[in-house]
């Protein structure tokens, strides 16, 4: 399995070395810029360790707790040996007009063997991009337009969109110290399972910048939302409000180039709840030390969504496996199904919007950490550290208690015998799940050890 990671690695290697060496840059003219990321996965369990693992109970839409059915880890790629390799591109016209266009060829299950397509996957990503500017009342006027995928997408200070892939477009202008946004993601019931249909996004902001790494900007939201129209029933709406929208306010703090401070406020434009209810809220702030042999992040955020706010954004009929007339196969090789859980995102944080839609009908808030160390100890070896909790406040007890707890750690041994080429060896209780309608994660009873090989080439 290894031998056959280095094969491809160098295989792509030498094609990467092939095409910028008959590139030329010229900053007037055409550009191609090429940039290759190649990396294994596989985990395995302790000898003789168990395949449980810790999950909280859910509820649907009527606040009904949902019981698992299964206690036992399920089948994932990255227990036969996984790998991805991403190549990507990036065209530009005058260093204004861009086409960013990436290849994903994932093997998922090395020890399947070579001929078994159930394993193989090719995606495109891509994003176009323009960048131009205008004289305005004497000054400048940027404008920044974009339309394709958004990876990891990030909306605002990330109330509602956050830690998940999207498509849509983005229309930024930029004039003295204020923005005019407008933001479109596609369909959110397909690949993920909110239930939502289209989410379009207006802000209007403020971004006062002293310097380089120290600014405070501050902005106000308006949002349409609109259900799938696959899944929403308007008999279950007993709001009738389809689409509804949003009003809200965002800001963040930069104190320095490792200290920022953000929230996010929105609330649901309805007359049949308090405020409580259909409100949304995130306060965070991010911290970190970095010098030369020594780097730590640590992001604290406090979440809290009422249940209106969340109404209806569960859609649990997303399979990220074969569904064949109702009956799920949870063992190999069946880890493709409609829609894809990308090898690439195991690498996310555990927190996104559709860990707290989850427990529909009720209010619930969550308190997250999360803490990144690494350590150089020599030249070719690092220690790395990765924490994340997730301690959610419930209104109603599904579990026996209104608060449960998801942590997920990694303690790793980085190794770097070439330049791009790292080799790393870990220890965590974090493993993929392909069961629930979002790409999530199981919580291990008892840790795995992992094995990872990657090569990155700019």
């Amino acid at each position: 399995m290894i031998q056959r990671l280095f094969c491809i690695i160098a295989c792509i290697i030498l094609l990467q070395n092939n095409i910028a060496s008959q590139v030329k840059k010229d900053s007037t003219a055409l550009q191609f810029d090429i940039d290759l990321e190649a990396k294994t996965l596989y985990q395995t369990l302790f000898p003789n360790s168990n395949f449980e693992f810790i999950a909280d109970n859910v509820t649907n839409e009527f606040g009904q707790t949902q019981y698992r059915q299964n206690n036992n880890l399920t089948d994932a790629p990255i227990y036969h040996g996984a790998f991805y390799g991403l190549i990507k591109t990036k065209t530009s016209l005058k260093n204004k007009y861009s086409l960013f266009l990436d290849l994903m060829v994932e093997d998922r299950g090395i020890s399947y063997g070579p001929n078994d397509m159930n394993k193989f996957v090719v995606y495109p990503i891509y994003q176009f991009e323009i960048n131009e500017k205008f004289r305005f009342f004497s000054d400048s006027l940027k404008v920044s337009i974009k339309a394709g995928s958004f990876v990891n997408n990030r909306l605002n200070e990330g109330l509602k969109i956050y830690n998940i892939d999207t498509q849509g477009s983005d229309v930024l202008l930029e004039w003295k110290n204020m923005f005019l946004q407008f933001h479109k993601v596609g369909d959110l019931s397909y690949g993920v399972g909110l239930a939502l249909g289209e989410l379009t996004d207006y802000t209007l902001g403020y971004n006062l910048k002293f310097t380089d790494n120290k600014w405070i900007k501050l902005g106000a939201n308006y949002n349409v939302n609109e259900y799938s129209w696959s899944y929403y029933n308007n008999k279950y709406d007993f709001f009738n409000n389809d689409p509804y929208n949003c009003f809200g306010l965002y800001g963040e703090y930069q104190a320095s180039k490792n200290t920022k401070y953000y929230f996010q406020y929105e609330f649901r434009n309805t007359k049949n709840s308090n405020i409580l209810e259909k409100s949304g809220l995130v306060l965070g702030s991010k911290l970190g030390i970095q010098n030369a042999k020594f780097a730590a992040t640590i992001n604290s955020e406090f979440r809290y969504y009422g249940w209106l706010y969340n109404f209806r954004h569960k859609q649990d009929s997303v399979f990220y496996r074969k569904n064949e007339g109702n009956t799920v196969n949870y063992y190999r090789p069946n880890t493709v199904g409609d829609y894809l859980y990308p090898l690439k995102n195991f690498e996310n944080p555990y927190s996104q919007w559709a860990v707290y839609t989850d427990y529909q009908y009720q209010n619930i808030a969550g308190i997250e950490l999360r803490a990144n160390v690494n350590w150089e100890f020599t030249k070719h070896w690092n220690a790395t550290l990765n924490f994340e909790s997730c301690t959610l406040l419930k209104e109603f007890k599904t579990f026996g208690s209104n608060v449960f707890t998801y942590y997920f750690y990694s303690f790793g041994v980085l190794y770097q015998p070439l330049k791009d080429i790292t080799i790393s060896l870990n220890l965590s209780n974090k493993m993929m799940n392909l069961d629930r309608y979002y790409q999530t994660f199981y919580m291990a009873k008892q840790p795995k050890l992992g094995l990872s090989i990657s090569k990155i080439i700019n």
